[in-house]
């Protein structure tokens, strides 16, 4: 019988877990949980953020273990590294359930992304989070280009709500951050809660079937198609369309302008969209470490 791995990722809008054998995932799940909510200019985490997020690890935590799990990793994000106060997120966490908590760097977070989605392949990776947004570029095996920037779906609707005229000002200002991003020639994926959500509307999925997701392409065309549709919508409507669970009804549309964005900032076509991501990517890692 082999090992069985559980690895959380504690996101700044969900917590999510994913159990491996080591070289295959073989479940997933999320619960949003909107660290990032109420983080304002002080980056302060609320007492409710926290305790929601650290009761959905306790959960995550005790069903790894009810399904066999030996080994449980955990890491933090964009909203947890920012926060002045995380270290409050870090002990409730350790207090329900005793999970130690690895906060990530930003540069660490699109590292294991892109190890996550491409294992060695070429190819570029748009990541986009609640707090943060990465870009990575692996060439000819090595990783030519890699950066993370503070804008995410959570933090717009924090600063704009659904005023879609203000995030694209924003944006426009905020990517010049990227600089240039070499990357001719090379296929273009995206990873994150963002992007399999798009993909699901899209394909209108009910229920979500990741094995659709994974690998379905998205054009910009589709996207921003996509993104006027739900900006058009009220929360309550977005809630009722089909692949898209309710509780991203009030960040989705950020994060498709985000995606949208991106795309035509760095002029692609559009993206593949992969179920495989920094969860993934945190096992290799720390399999590669142990050996």
């Amino acid at each position: 019988m082999s090992k069985l791995f559980g690895v959380i990722d504690i996101g700044s809008n969900s917590v999510r877990l994913m159990l491996s054998n080591g070289s295959k995932t073989l479940f997933k799940s999320n619960e949003i949980t909107r660290l990032a909510q109420g983080q304002g200019e002080d980056l302060m985490l609320t007492n409710e953020a926290i305790e929601r997020t650290a009761l959905a690890v306790f959960n995550f935590n005790r069903l790894a273990i009810e399904k066999g799990a030996s080994t449980i990793y955990a890491f933090a994000t964009a909203s947890a590294r920012k926060a002045p106060n995380k270290q409050a997120l870090l002990d409730r966490i350790n207090e329900l359930c005793g999970v130690s908590v690895e906060i990530i760097s930003g540069e660490q977070e699109a590292y294991l992304g892109a190890l996550g989605a491409l294992n060695g392949k070429d190819g570029v990776v748009i990541d986009v989070g609640g707090a943060s947004t990465e870009i990575t570029v692996n060439k000819n095996g090595k990783t030519i280009y890699s950066k993370s920037i503070n804008v995410g779906s959570v933090f717009l609707t924090e600063l704009f709500g659904q005023d879609s005229k203000r995030v694209d000002e924003y944006l426009k200002s905020a990517l010049t951050e990227y600089g240039t991003i070499n990357c001719e020639n090379l296929s273009v994926y995206s990873i994150g809660g963002t992007a399999t959500t798009v993909s699901a509307v899209i394909q209108e999925l009910e229920p979500y079937d990741p094995t659709k997701t994974h690998g379905h392409y998205v054009d910009l065309i589709s996207l921003k198609a996509l993104k006027d549709k739900l900006y058009s919508l009220s929360e309550v409507e977005r809630e009722k369309l089909k692949g898209l669970q309710p509780k991203r009804a009030k960040v989705i549309a950020n994060g498709v302008a985000i995606l949208v964005s991106v795309l035509e900032y760095a002029n692609f076509n559009g993206f593949t969209t992969s179920e495989n991501d920094n969860l993934e990517g945190y096992l290799i890692e720390k399999l590669k470490g142990n050996q």
